[in-house]
């Protein structure tokens, strides 16, 4: 039953740190557009900031994401020695990814219709 509650810390951070970026790229974004004068306040500048916030978000909740699927979905490390949490997965994935691909290990995926 104590496994239901295995990533709660993540997944809040997780959130947390997704909905502060995309709430206020969000909103510059579209001050921005509407300041060119390109833009009027219409659905098309919603839109536009919303594809632009979500980018933003994703960018930024990719690093946060991959610790919260390696922490929900990890096996018991202190067992191993290796020590617990979400500071022993960090580790474990830089160790892991320090190489050429640890570049790639923080690309965000294509945004998703969810994003708009």
């Amino acid at each position: 039953m104590l496994g239901l509650w295995k990533g709660l810390g993540p997944n809040i951070a997780r959130n947390a740190i997704i909905n502060a970026a995309e709430l206020a790229s969000y909103d510059q974004i579209k001050v921005s557009l509407l300041a060119t004068g390109l833009f009027g306040d219409n659905v098309l500048t919603h839109l536009v900031a919303g594809l632009g916030a979500g980018f933003f978000a994703v960018c930024v909740g990719s690093p946060v994401d991959v610790v919260k699927s390696r922490v929900m979905g990890a096996c018991d490390l202190a067992s191993q020695g290796k020590g617990s949490g979400v500071q022993a997965q960090v580790l474990c994935t830089i160790r892991q990814h320090l190489s050429p691909r640890l570049c790639f290990l923080f690309l965000p995926p294509l945004p998703t219709p969810h994003t708009l």
